[in-house]
């Protein structure tokens, strides 16, 4: 029940904006979007990733100008994107604020910061218990295992992405 409540938060935090779905709403195409509308949003040059779906990364920077405006009739998207960023580096996905378009958009890059910090082994940023989960899952994912994530939230989240990118590269890794 638990991994149904998990997969269930995931598909409505993932809906920030329904432009970017179907097409960038999954894996790395997922996290291109989410990547290229923060790099815009937060006028940062971040680091592409290595698996990059080109379309993603650029209908994520277009769509960041609707926050942009969003934040300059608010005054506190910002804050409140943040905010989400954070909730998404815990693995929090029962919380929101208003703005929500803001928050949820903070929090999908937030989760994409952490699977990726994961997949890369980045134990500074994510810590070492989290990069364990990623691999446990992708090994459980490579060799055929029903996925079986720990119940806290961020492990959780590591587990899943981990077994996500096992079933998506199969073969590959």
């Amino acid at each position: 029940m638990k991994l149904f409540i998990f997969t269930f938060c995931l598909i409505i935090s993932t809906n920030a904006f329904t432009q970017q779905q179907p097409w960038c709403g999954l894996n790395y195409r997922f996290e291109s979007y989410h990547l290229g509308l923060a790099n815009k949003y937060l006028d940062k040059n971040s680091k592409r990733p290595q698996v990059l779906d080109e379309m993603c990364w650029r209908l994520g920077s277009h769509d960041a100008s609707k926050l942009l405006s969003r934040r300059d009739s608010t005054g506190k998207c910002l804050d409140v994107f943040l905010e989400g960023e954070q909730a998404g580096l815990e693995g929090d996905l029962l919380n929101s604020r208003s703005p929500q378009e803001c928050f949820n958009a903070g929090r999908s890059y937030g989760l994409v910061q952490l699977r990726i910090f994961a997949r890369e082994k980045n134990d500074s940023e994510v810590g070492r218990d989290c990069i364990q989960e990623y691999i446990n899952g992708k090994n459980h994912a490579l060799n055929d295992y029903v996925p079986s994530p720990p119940s806290n939230n961020k492990l959780q989240f590591c587990y899943m992405a981990g077994h996500n990118d096992g079933v998506l590269f199969k073969g590959l890794l």
